[in-house]
């Protein structure tokens, strides 16, 4: 299960939703309990260490999983409860059940066939902080191994939840690796500094790529496509637009980056 954020200009309703495989080999999701905008409504406190969830959204998720429902909603509603609650979590994590990673792994013969190429340039970099993703192919496929049996909009969720992590001032590094823009530039930095790059035509080749994967049937298997941006890839056009990379000298980095040469 995980927590779905549906944005209507400045308000955010909040749904539970879980994955499921109606078919073989495509994946969708269903709505398990809607939280409205405002989640705590479902919480009542009742010691500094313990809350209280509605029943019935108690109910709702422990009709669809086989683990105990608080500690669900401990998990999915952690930024919502209490801040004494949220230590103590922090102190003592709950344990999953269910498959463990290392059963899925050894459960799937080809991962990497089960994951789209944009889904594994993002886990290359927030894996390694690469930009120059030419060593794609070395990525393990261990670490492709949380995306499986998740609905393309569950993945997305996940995606969100880790590009978290990420400066705002690396935004442009993580675009420019992800959507594989460096293939139109041929300058030999390219690679390795695309700050140096005109950021113009760095956003002209982004609308491109990113018109290019809303298309793509592939990528959206599960989901309906129509006309429209989809709504998970409106944040890769903030990123870039509404933030500034940052500042770094062209000439520390390509002494940084070059072969240092010894002098007698």
């Amino acid at each position: 299960m995980y927590l779905a954020q549906l944005y209507t200009g400045s308000r955010v309703n909040y749904q539970i939703r879980q994955s499921f495989q109606p078919t073989a080999g495509i994946c969708r999701y269903s709505i398990i309990y809607d939280l409205g905008e405002d989640p705590t409504t479902f919480i009542e406190p009742f010691t500094d260490h313990i809350v209280l969830f509605n029943e019935d959204l108690l109910q709702a998720v422990e009709h669809h999983t086989n683990r105990e429902g608080n500690a669900v909603l401990e998990q999915l509603l952690y930024r919502f409860l209490p801040e004494e609650m949220q230590r103590r979590i922090d102190l003592f994590p709950p344990r999953s059940a269910g498959q463990t990673t290392s059963t899925l792994y050894k459960s799937e013969k080809n991962i990497s066939g089960h994951i789209h190429l944009f889904d594994r340039k993002r886990l290359y970099y927030l894996r390694y902080g690469a930009v120059d993703q030419s060593r794609l192919s070395r990525l393990h496929e261990k670490c492709c191994v949380p995306l499986l049996g998740m609905s393309r909009d569950e993945r997305e969720y996940f995606f969100a939840a880790e590009e978290m992590v990420l400066s705002p001032g690396n935004y442009q590094q993580y675009i420019f690796a992800i959507f594989d823009i460096q293939k139109y530039f041929h300058q030999s930095f390219a690679p390795w500094f695309p700050e140096a790059l005109a950021r113009d035509e760095i956003a002209e080749h982004l609308l491109k790529a990113i018109c290019q994967l809303n298309r793509d049937k592939a990528f959206w298997i599960g989901e309906r496509i129509n006309g429209h941006l989809h709504h998970h890839l409106v944040r890769y056009l903030i990123m870039f637009f509404d933030f500034s990379p940052t500042h770094r000298s062209f000439t520390h980095e390509f002494a940084v980056t070059s072969p240092k040469v010894l002098v007698k």
